[in-house]
């Protein structure tokens, strides 16, 4: 789907950037807690997308230390924001449980590409 691309002005950051627009969109509107498909919709699509720009990198020859890492945290933010705003938006439902319970899960989602990150530094992107 990406090879179109390849000889256009549009750089696999660019796709980082959408998907990570599309992700926080889902995040945000779990936390409305008023139209979760639609939520899950745009979470889904965003993990699409999550596919593209290192698709793009590769065929195209422009990968880049930034756009890795500009990839990793968006992976970050857009899971973190997920479980946060889904525990936000059952607030109303489970009371402020829920957001506790979202807010936790986001603090181990972090901790997780915390860890990935360390690892990746001492042993390299194939450990």
């Amino acid at each position: 789907l990406v090879a179109p691309l390849i000889d256009t002005p549009v750089t696999p950051n660019h796709l980082t950037f959408v998907r990570f627009v599309v992700g926080i969109a889902g995040a945000v509107m779990f936390a409305q807690g008023d139209r979760p498909v639609a939520a899950a919709l745009l979470v889904i699509l965003s993990n699409f997308l999550d596919h593209t720009d290192g698709e793009l990198a590769r065929m195209s020859g422009k990968t880049s230390r930034f756009g890795h890492y500009f990839d990793l945290a968006s992976d970050a933010l857009v899971t973190v924001g997920m479980f946060v705003g889904i525990g936000i938006g059952l607030t109303d439902a489970l009371g402020t449980r829920a957001a506790m319970m979202g807010g936790i899960a986001g603090l181990a989602v972090a901790g997780i590409f915390h860890l990935r990150n360390v690892i990746e530094n001492r042993h390299g992107k194939v450990a």
